[in-house]
């Protein structure tokens, strides 16, 4: 089975409204936090090669352990979005800095998975249903995740910014 079967997308759909009521990133720094859900977005993307090509966006959603800004229910937030396309597509529809930039986002994507399983995933579909198990578990996985923002020069002469979140490791 392999991640971009619509049986495997459509267990991963989630509420938008749920969605968008979880906040954004927390400031810059180190957090424990409990990984609570894999959100999926399929789409299709055009590269810049020309051809279109579909994609799975995917972010994970968290909820902070001791969390000081607020102690008695720690705030909850999505992660930052990952690329999923298979390797023939990302040769297909992309090249130069976009073609690496997609393969270092699923490559990401699939360190994440390996730190919340335990092991390295071999199908991707297989995986993210073992993540999504543990997730629904009486005590999903917690992470050790840092959060960072880069700066970037904009074109217009500006300074813009991104700020994503990466699992470090396992803490339970």
């Amino acid at each position: 089975m392999s991640f971009s079967d619509n049986d495997i997308m459509n267990q991963f759909k989630e509420d938008v409204s749920k969605i968008e009521t979880q906040g954004g990133l927390p400031d810059d720094g180190e957090y424990v936090a409990q990984v609570t859900g894999l959100n999926l977005n399929p789409k299709t993307v055009m590269g810049n090669k020309g051809a279109t090509v579909p994609v799975t966006y995917a972010s994970f959603s968290y909820k902070l352990v001791d969390d000081p800004l607020s102690p008695t229910d720690g705030r909850a937030f999505r992660g930052s979005l990952f690329s999923i396309i298979k390797a023939s597509d990302i040769d297909t529809a992309f090249e130069g800095g976009q073609k690496q930039s997609k393969e270092i986002s699923k490559q990401q994507f699939i360190g994440a998975l390996a730190a919340i399983t335990g092991e390295k995933p071999t199908d991707l579909g297989t995986s993210m249903l073992q993540a999504k198990e543990l997730f629904a578990s009486a005590t999903p996985p917690v992470v050790k995740l840092r959060v960072s923002t880069r700066k970037y020069p904009k074109k217009d002469g500006t300074t813009g910014s991104d700020t994503s979140e990466r699992i470090i490791t396992r803490v339970s």
